[in-house]
Parts: structure tokens; sequence; C-alpha cells
């Protein structure tokens, strides 16, 4: 369309639920946004415990990103570094990319600190 602005460019680092509940709510007719994770998938992790006592199906918790996100870019990378001042994230494999606005969901690691059980 003539005249109009350009979409703002958001990169989303993640693909828990706050990274693709913050995608999804996004208007995809102001912004262009890529989500970047090196899982392709999204983990439904409340239904885990059904899971592995086999009430529930392993394919019933885990959701393809691109299904469950259809309005957002998504590129299995992992993200290595973040230029704050350039606004650009670096990626393996050389995919490098600029953005307007950052939002770094990666998540937590649990640590048990080696408590058996």
């Amino acid at each position: 369309k003539k005249g109009t602005t350009p979409k703002k460019k958001v990169v989303v680092l993640g693909s828990g639920w706050g990274a693709l509940s913050f995608a999804n709510k996004l208007d995809p007719d102001c912004y262009q946004v890529t989500v970047l994770s090196p899982r392709p998938f999204f983990f439904y992790t409340p239904l885990l415990v059904g899971s592995t006592t086999g009430v529930v199906s392993p394919g019933a918790i885990i959701e393809p990103i691109r299904d469950s996100s259809p309005n957002v870019e998504f590129l299995r990378v992992a993200c290595r570094d973040v230029d704050l001042e350039t606004r650009k994230v670096f990626c393996e494999n050389g995919v490098d990319l600029d953005y307007d606005h950052l939002v770094v969901a990666v998540g937590a690691q649990p640590n048990t600190f080696g408590i058996p059980g």
C-alpha cells in the first residue's frame, strides 16, 4: 500500500509460554514477528505428568510452533549474541536479524543442587 508505514520488526527469543503468548497477541498488520528457538515446538508442561503416567499421549503435549503461531515467522536457530546498540541479533549458522523490539523469553534451567529424587 502506498504511504503506509512499514511494520515494526519484533524478534522473540524462545518458544515457551511467555514467548508464544506475546507473539500471538501482536497484530500481524502492524508487526513483523520472528520467533527464534532451537526447539521447533511448544511444550505444554502442565500435561507432562499425564504423559509420563500414560494418561495423556505424548503427542498431545507438543505442538509445532508453525501450527500454534501461524502469523509469525519461525527460525530454528539458537541466538548467540545481541548487540543492543545496533539492534541486531546474531544466531548460529550465520543468521543475523535486525529488530525494532526484542523480547527475551528463553525460560530458565532448574537447579536441584545435586539433591537426589
